[in-house]
């Protein structure tokens, strides 16, 4: 799998971040006794605060002295939402992993109780996967031009890690229904020689 080093795109785009937002001044005026904290888009960061309207008598209204925060862009929730989904796959991948090797494990009694426990591990990592694959979908349609290499990159990491998840549960479960096949074979075949033995 070929792979890009997007961290001097990533630097540059910190970097023009920064200097997009105004220093925080250390002196403040009289009637106010510390910085302003604005959580502002890009574009109102631009515009010349024309629609700012001071909450009371004593805030300053627009100054120099406020230190602006920029929103990172909305696609980025449903990518962090994303990665977190992949580790909780990750962690259900070892957990049905367990569960497996459990329910195959030779028992004189009733071993469904193992089985329904892989089936809703199953169950729970595949909605986790559907519900990131959607997320992902969504994520394609979201955020400026400007972003569009950034987002695709990102879109395209998280495919790939969604992907080969898919994959190895596809692969797990596979093997494990083959083995509980042969279980279930092999039992008959013992019951059936102990009839005839009879």
């Amino acid at each position: 799998m070929a792979t890009r080093n997007r961290t001097t795109v990533y630097r540059k785009h910190r970097d023009a971040c920064k200097s997009a937002r105004a220093p925080l001044s250390l002196s403040a005026p009289d009637s106010f006794s510390g910085p302003v904290i604005e959580m502002v888009s890009g574009s109102f960061a631009r515009s010349n605060h024309s629609s700012y309207a001071p909450l009371n008598s004593n805030d300053p209204g627009p100054s120099s002295d406020a230190f602006t925060i920029g929103l990172p862009p909305a696609w980025v929730d449903d990518s962090e939402e994303i990665t977190f989904n992949i580790q909780k796959v990750r962690d259900k991948m070892g957990e049905l992993a367990k569960a497996h090797s459990k329910a195959l494990m030779p028992t004189f009694g009733d071993n469904k109780g193992n089985q329904r426990a892989v089936e809703m591990l199953t169950h729970e990592i595949t909605d986790l996967l559907r519900n990131s694959e959607k997320r992902l979908q969504k994520l394609s349609t979201r955020g400026p031009s400007e972003e569009s290499n950034l987002r695709k990159n990102v879109q395209r990491s998280l495919a790939t890690d969604l992907q080969n998840l898919s994959m190895e549960l596809r692969r797990k479960q596979s093997t494990y229904l083959k083995r509980l096949q042969q279980q279930k074979e092999v039992s008959f075949a013992h019951f059936f020689n102990k009839l005839t033995n009879i």
